[in-house]
């Protein structure tokens, strides 16, 4: 077997004990032991070197780019690993610094470069792997969500898309906070008597027809309302479903009414626009700056006549909405007043399914998100002063005929009760000739 034998300089003084020795010392000495020590010992220090790697101070995993095996190099001022017997051994000897040119040493260095050189030809050729485009997928999902929300809106609107195509007027009654809505078709929506006829009808089918004849009890007011609908209403098994329950927010006409009067009171300078009332078109002039005559001004407004005008003629339909519960009482009033109409309360197939397609706010909206404009039905005692007075004055005269007989016999009874039905006679007609 071949062993590398160490050079003639590797062979100078004894060892000394640990106190003795200096921690910076250059020159290790090796004792004058046997041959065969001698080349065990060359021996296991060649394979310190050529192993070196595994000796590392460093952890085992990299952390950085460094490569993974270091060339060694032997630093004077540094300490080196103690070989040998233990330290109260007063035969131990030194291991003597390797020299630089040692041929071990070149050779562990092509072997690191080459090694180097493989590492990073292999690490060239390593495929990417592609990230995955999560924006994308998170996209799609949204899409897809968006699409599978307008499917189901259009299911639960179901009720108000009838299967022959017609219109629908929608009718609220209860509280606000929770009220029942029912889609009233509508087969000429462009006849408002008839349409008016059919809101009736369908009302006090759905709520009885006893309201009608009950004195004293009635329909007390019909507004324009806007309805949220939260979902279809609970009925008894095997019964069809075209109710809804909901929510309806009323107009504050106070509000409203002061903000179309400042409209028109701040209106400005006002142009020399023309309004045809034939056609209801505002022709504007040359010293007009509205969107029409100036649409690439950012600062283009509309005419203030067109304003002015929608002001005034909202203004008045604002007043006159009270007068819908006459018209809900007696359709035939409806003929030249176009309630339904100006307010926007008849909605075709095509203007439901516009609402849901084409809703702009919000990504997969809510079936209570999508606002519908309806009538507010409410109803209650329409009690006034004629009709709680002469029911008491009555009970109270048939009282008084009543202690009459038991008192003074049948001859003064009669004569009392003549007496209070003249009384009780002129004061209906009185009462009648006030109310108008």
């Amino acid at each position: 077997m071949d062993c590398a034998c160490p050079p003639p300089r590797a062979l100078v003084r004894t060892r000394r004990t640990v106190d003795d020795e200096l921690q910076g010392e250059a020159h290790r000495t090796v004792s004058n032991s046997h041959p065969e020590t001698r080349q065990r010992f060359d021996l296991r220090r060649n394979l310190i070197v050529l192993f070196s790697f595994l000796l590392q101070d460093s952890p085992s995993l990299p952390i950085s780019n460094e490569p993974l095996v270091r060339t060694i190099t032997w630093d004077s001022s540094s300490p080196r690993r103690r070989l040998g017997s233990s330290q109260n051994s007063p035969n131990t000897s030194r291991i003597s610094d390797p020299p630089h040119n040692n041929d071990i040493f070149s050779q562990v260095n092509e072997e690191n470069a080459r090694g180097n050189e493989e590492e990073d030809r292999t690490s060239s050729f390593i495929p990417t792997l592609p990230i995955p485009d999560t924006r994308g997928k998170r996209q799609m999902d949204r899409k897809m969500r968006h699409k599978t929300r307008i499917e189901a809106l259009k299911k639960e609107l179901e009720p108000l898309c009838t299967d022959n195509g017609s219109a629908i007027v929608l009718l609220c009654w209860g509280e606000s906070s929770c009220c029942s809505i029912l889609p009233v078709p509508v087969q000429y929506p462009e006849d408002e008597v008839a349409t008016w006829t059919e809101i009736n009808k369908a009302w006090y089918t759905r709520r009885g027809t006893w309201g009608k004849y009950l004195p004293g009890f009635g329909v007390t007011r019909v507004d324009i309302v806007e309805i949220s609908i939260l979902g279809p209403k609970k009925t008894s098994k095997g019964r069809r479903n075209d109710e809804y329950i909901g929510i309806y927010t009323e107009k504050d006409t106070n509000a409203e009414r002061r903000r179309l009067q400042y409209t028109i009171d701040n209106a400005g300078p006002m142009p020399h626009c023309s309004y045809d009332r034939y056609t209801g078109t505002v022709y504007c002039t040359s010293d007009c700056n509205c969107f029409d005559c100036l649409p690439c001004f950012d600062d283009a407004e509309d005419c203030p006549v067109k304003k002015v005008r929608a002001a005034r003629r909202d203004l008045s339909l604002l007043d006159t909405v009270a007068l819908m519960k006459y018209v809900f009482s007696c359709p035939i009033l409806a003929t030249s007043n176009d309630f339904l109409e100006k307010g926007n309360l008849v909605y075709s197939h095509r203007d439901i399914l516009s609402e849901v397609d084409s809703w702009h706010g919000w990504n997969s909206p809510g079936l209570r998100e999508l606002k519908f404009r309806g009538i507010a039905i409410t109803e209650g005692w329409t009690l006034d002063m004629r009709h709680v007075v002469l029911p008491l004055m009555s009970t109270i005269f048939l009282v008084v005929v009543v202690v009459a007989k038991f008192i003074f016999g049948w001859g003064t009874a009669w004569t009392v009760g003549a007496f209070f039905i003249a009384l009780v006679t002129l004061l209906w007609m009185w009462a009648t000739y006030m109310a108008g």
